[in-house]
């Protein structure tokens, strides 16, 4: 028998159980005695009663560890005989902490089977037999008279009470549910970091929830961490097999990470999920695009303009595409659209401009570049381009104050040097070309671009030991150059030097630069 017990609420069952009652939280209590030998006093969590010696250890959430050998000492130390764990909570109020607030608590805490040294207004947490269920305690009182009944005046009236929280019937304080709300709440508000340690403490708790998982991947692609977004996605993508925006977001997380084909493979399941989905349309283009897949990229944008005819990005990303493909008068109708959707939209004027200059409308190009500076007076491509538009409208003055803005936005823009120095040529502008390829050529020396245009400069001069020296650098710094070479043949022939423009033009053929077969008989005889 159990001496001085008191149990002052009770859901009494004297057996390891579950109950299933409404879930409601109750506040109960309860005494653990010092038995003075080895039938330890033990608390059942489930049943809400106490134990002795002969009960089921897997019942026992915690036990006094007073032993004979102890005497008469009265350890004030809780254990665990099953898979029940400790945490000590020193900075929680028992009675004012809610408890729908625990999930918050406890997916941080350090566990461990026993409590050694209690005192009086302790607070623990007890992570129940190893499950998603908590039960929080508060000791209460510790009398120890410190002798055993063979002491003179000895009681053996040792012993701990303690209060404790719990949900009555199945224990499932942690609200799994309530913390992935909040989770969301977090996402929906697009506070995505926030968001992130709610689903993943979710998923601590509860490692299959896989909605969580989902969510979270979402949130990780939208701060940048596609690579552990895309575990996420991953790990949920079985289960979630139905859900398209999981293929979407998967796809745009191999997109980042460089895996084309394979996004293009989700892209093309988000597709087969839902043909509905523009973004995949409009995705899977974009990776067709960088592949050089321009007539694939061009028929998705097309689909995704039936689908939003109203949004200016799939024009624009078509017009791109045939601008690649060489259909310029075609990019030019979507690049329209894109301006009549998007006024303001600097790009689209840039690759309209870009495509005017490919079928030789230099005045609409630089109509358009311009309108692209006064959207944005920092883009150096755009004063770059309209300089070479000039150029070719022989406009040179014009050209040169474009190629001076380019640089002076940007000093390591190595062609506007050149095409600097190329004007300058045309304009009459010996020296200033010179000066400008002498530039080039010591801010940039290991261009090998720099010394292959130096050479023509100086070869259409009929300089040709000049026009030598460079090509000999240029070829030092690219060997692999057929072009380089083919030049250089010619300028050894222009001095005379017949086995030099043969080997030249020779190597130019190995290279694979067919306009040397033509040169190849005449320095090099039959």
């Amino acid at each position: 028998m159990l001496r001085n017990f008191t149990f002052y609420f009770a859901l009494a069952f004297f057996v390891c159980s579950y109950s299933y009652a409404q879930q409601t939280e109750v506040l109960l209590k309860g005494k653990i005695s010092n038995m003075q030998g080895p039938e330890l006093s033990a608390w059942d969590l489930k049943s809400d009663s106490s134990l002795s010696i002969n009960d089921k250890d897997e019942c026992k959430d915690f036990v006094n560890t007073t032993s004979k050998k102890d005497l008469p000492l009265f350890k004030k130390e809780l254990t665990s005989l099953n898979e029940s764990r400790f945490s000590l909570l020193p900075n929680v109020d028992f009675e004012k902490q809610p408890f729908n607030q625990l999930p918050a608590i406890v997916l941080d805490l350090t566990w461990t089977k026993s409590l050694p040294k209690l005192n009086v207004n302790d607070v623990f947490i007890v992570n129940l037999r190893g499950k998603q269920e908590y039960v929080l305690v508060k000791i209460t009182k510790i009398d120890s008279d410190g002798k055993s009944l063979a002491m003179k005046n000895g009681n053996n009236l040792d012993y701990m009470e303690f209060s404790y929280r719990k949900i009555a019937g199945y224990l499932s304080a942690l609200d799994l549910k309530a913390l992935f709300d909040k989770a969301m709440i977090d996402f929906e508000n697009k506070n995505y970091t926030a968001a992130i340690a709610g689903f993943d403490k979710v998923t601590k708790a509860d490692p299959s929830h896989w909605e969580a998982l989902y969510y979270s991947g979402i949130a990780k692609y939208e701060i940048g961490d596609y690579e552990s977004s895309l575990s996420d996605l991953n790990a949920c993508a079985e289960n979630l097999n139905k859900r398209c925006l999981l293929y979407l977001y998967r796809g745009m997380d191999k997109s980042k990470i460089g895996m084309r084909d394979e996004a293009i493979e989700d892209y093309t399941k988000t597709i087969e999920c839902d043909s509905t989905i523009y973004e995949a349309y409009t995705h899977r283009a974009h990776e067709h695009y960088l592949l050089s897949h321009y007539t694939t990229a061009i028929d998705d944008y097309s689909q995704a303009i039936r689908l939003k005819p109203e949004h200016f990005e799939p024009y624009y990303g078509r017009g791109l595409a045939k601008n690649e493909y060489g259909k310029y008068m075609l990019a030019i109708s979507d690049f329209d659209k894109t301006i009549e959707l998007f006024p303001t939209y600097n790009y689209a004027y840039f690759y309209r401009g870009f495509a005017y200059s490919h079928i030789d409308k230099h005045e609409e190009a630089i109509r358009d570049y311009t309108k692209t500076i006064t959207l944005d007076p920092k883009d150096k491509s755009a004063y770059f381009n309209r300089g070479l538009s000039y150029s070719a409208l022989k406009n040179y003055t014009a050209a040169i104050a474009d190629y001076d803005k380019t640089i002076s936005l940007d000093s390591k823009f190595v062609i506007a040097y050149l095409e600097r120095a190329h004007t300058k040529y045309l304009n009459k502008d010996i020296s200033g070309a010179t000066e400008d390829y002498n530039k080039a050529s010591t801010q940039f020396p290991k261009n090998s671009t720099v010394f292959f245009n130096k050479g023509l400069f100086y070869f259409e001069q009929k300089k040709d030991k000049e026009a030598l020296v460079e090509f000999n650098r240029s070829i030092e710094l690219n060997p692999n150059d057929a072009e380089a070479y083919h030049v250089r043949a010619m300028v050894k022939d222009a001095m005379k030097d017949k086995n030099g423009a043969c080997s030249d033009i020779s190597k130019a053929l190995q290279l694979g630069f067919k306009d040397s077969e033509g040169l190849k008989s005449i320095y090099c005889g039959k």
